[in-house]
C-alpha cells in the first residue's frame, strides 16, 4: 500500500506547452461525461439482472445477480461505473436496490449523480463455494479448494466481481459506459 506522497508529481511547468494536434482530437472520441456534484439526474431501475453463474463444491451453481441503476444523462458522454459491493464478512448481506429509500445514502446518491451503478450479490460462505480456475492463485494462497467456506466465499466473492465486471464492460455501448473511469465500492 502507497500512500499518495510516493507517487511521483509533476507541475503544469514541466509540461510542453503545445496543445494536442488536430489528428490527435480525432482519435480521442466522444468527451466523457463528468458526475454532478448534487443530485441532479433522474434514473432507471433494473432489479435482478443475471451477470453469470458461480459454482458450488457441491457441483451445482446458482445465477448471479445485480441490480443495476442508469442515469438519464441525455446524449452527454459515455458515463463512470461504480460496482456496489455489499458488506456482511462473506457470511450475510445482499446487493442494494436503488428503488429503495434505505439507500438513499449509497447507490441512489451515485445514480442520481450520473453514475451507472451496479450493486452486485456474490456467493457466500452458506452456499459453500467453489472459486472458478481464474482465481487460482487467490485461493492457493489460502488455504486452497479445501479450505473452510468463509475463506472460498472471500475468493469466490473477488472471482464473482470480476464476472460482473466482465459482464458490464460486454454490455458498455448499451450502457454508455466509460471504462477507464470504473469504480469499484465495499460496504464494510
Amino acid at each position: 500500500h502507497r500512500d499518495l506522497h510516493s507517487f511521483p508529481t509533476r507541475r503544469s511547468s514541466d509540461l510542453a506547452p503545445t496543445g494536442p494536434s488536430s489528428k490527435t482530437l480525432d482519435t480521442l472520441g466522444p468527451a466523457a461525461f463528468t458526475p454532478s456534484l448534487g443530485e441532479t439526474f433522474d434514473f432507471t431501475v433494473s432489479d435482478g439482472i443475471t451477470y453469470g453463474t458461480g459454482a458450488l463444491a457441491d457441483g451445482s451453481s446458482v445465477e448471479l445477480l445485480l441490480n443495476l441503476c442508469v442515469p438519464d444523462t441525455g446524449d452527454e458522454g459515455p458515463r463512470p461505473l461504480l460496482i456496489h459491493i455489499h458488506g456482511g464478512a462473506f457470511s450475510s448481506g445482499q446487493r442494494a436496490s436503488c428503488s429503495s429509500q434505505e439507500e438513499k445514502r449509497g447507490v441512489r446518491e451515485a445514480a442520481a449523480r450520473g453514475w451507472v451503478v451496479a450493486s452486485i450479490d456474490y456467493r457466500l460462505a452458506r452456499d459453500n463455494p467453489a472459486p472458478s480456475v481464474r482465481v487460482d492463485s487467490l485461493l492457493a494462497a489460502v488455504g486452497g479448494s479445501e479450505g473452510p467456506a468463509l475463506v472460498r466465499a472471500f475468493v469466490a466473492a473477488t472471482d464473482d466481481t470480476l464476472t460482473a465486471l466482465d459482464y458490464l464492460i460486454a454490455n458498455a455501448n448499451e450502457l454508455n459506459l466509460h471504462t477507464d473511469r470504473t469504480d469499484r465500492k465495499s460496504v464494510v
